[in-house]
């Protein structure tokens, strides 16, 4: 039996706080020179994420058979997460999709 990962649509109350969570750990960490106000740098970043995630579409990867159990998501084009597990699966390669499909029903 294999893991059908599928996308839906984004349901704050359920997403945000996965998204929170991974976008500032992922941005902060990944950084080469962490600021000295650490404190001060993820409250800019939670207003920021919160801005784009009001502004821009939202897609989330889960399992088909689980919606609540996200694998990963995008955020227009400007933050893409995939857990650890489900990377190199083609779930990165879903949410572009679903992301370009999007913006062509748009145009």
């Amino acid at each position: 039996m294999s893991i059908q990962i599928v996308v839906r649509d984004y349901n704050p109350k359920i997403d945000d706080p996965l998204i929170y969570s991974t976008w500032t750990q992922n941005s902060y960490y990944g950084m080469e020179k962490r600021p000295a106000a650490k404190r001060a740098w993820f409250k800019d970043k939670i207003q920021e994420i919160k801005k784009l995630l009001s502004e821009e579409p939202v897609h989330i990867a889960c399992f088909k058979d689980d919606p609540m159990t996200m694998v990963g998501y995008i955020v227009g084009t400007h933050w893409l997460y995939i857990k650890k597990d489900y990377r190199k699966e083609g779930v990165d390669t879903l949410l572009i999709n679903r992301l370009k499909e999007n913006h062509e029903k748009r145009d």
